[in-house]
């Protein structure tokens, strides 16, 4: 502590000069010295988000009112809202997002998965994204994770988790084609086999990982 009258340090814990009795005070140049000033981060407003939000509300509402205006059975606008909706998850937590190459892929085709399911409830008998595309997601991820995993062996175990997570989803596509009795269902079932395939290899070589894993996750 500092004496502003005295000019004199006092080093015993006290808040009162034993000379002149004035209140001490911290010494500036020690506390620079100890305590340098910390950079304050200005808060920066996502400007983005609003603006996508902003055109992405626009658009609803003009979709929207033209369905109901046409008075269609079918609800299209509600697809045009998924879609945009994905679109904002997209770039904001794949494309800007600097996250991890892993949980990217995952948040991916949990994303499609969800969009597709949202247009097959919206349009009703429209199958062809379930016979194609929903196998073809979930093949691709699979196959983006195992190359990861061939190019970055030595950040191998911290994928194989999420790879065996992906092998495990992999069975909702041939699930869709015998629940909604699809009239070509070999893709799916081909897709299905493969994620079970990849599960057993990772499996056999990374079990004592994602035990590790499990345990450290469930507090086992």
């Amino acid at each position: 502590m500092y004496c502003k009258e005295c000019k004199v340090t006092v080093n015993c814990k006290t808040d009162v000069c034993p000379l002149c009795h004035g209140k001490l005070e911290g010494n500036p140049e020690t506390e620079a010295m100890a305590f340098p000033k910390a950079k304050i981060k200005r808060f920066q407003p996502d400007w983005f988000g609003k603006i996508y939000f902003l055109i992405a509300a626009v658009i609803t509402i003009v979709c929207l009112a033209v369905n109901l205006a046409r008075n269609e059975k079918f609800l299209w606008s509600i697809i045009v809202l998924v879609s945009l909706v994905y679109g904002w998850y997209c770039i904001r937590f794949t494309i800007i997002a600097q996250g991890h190459f892993t949980a990217r892929i995952f948040g991916q085709t949990i994303a499609l998965t969800l969009l597709f399911i949202a247009v097959r409830l919206t349009a009703g008998g429209n199958h062809f994204i379930f016979i194609t595309w929903l196998p073809v997601v979930y093949f691709c991820s699979e196959v983006l994770l195992c190359a990861y995993i061939a190019i970055n062996r030595r950040q191998a175990r911290l994928v194989m988790m999420s790879l065996a997570v992906v092998a495990i989803l992999g069975i909702i596509p041939v699930c869709a084609a015998f629940i909604l009795d699809l009239s070509v269902k070999w893709p799916s079932i081909a897709v299905s086999a493969f994620s079970g395939a990849i599960f057993l290899i990772t499996l056999i070589i990374g079990r004592k990982h994602i035990l590790g894993e499990l345990k450290r996750y469930f507090h086992l």
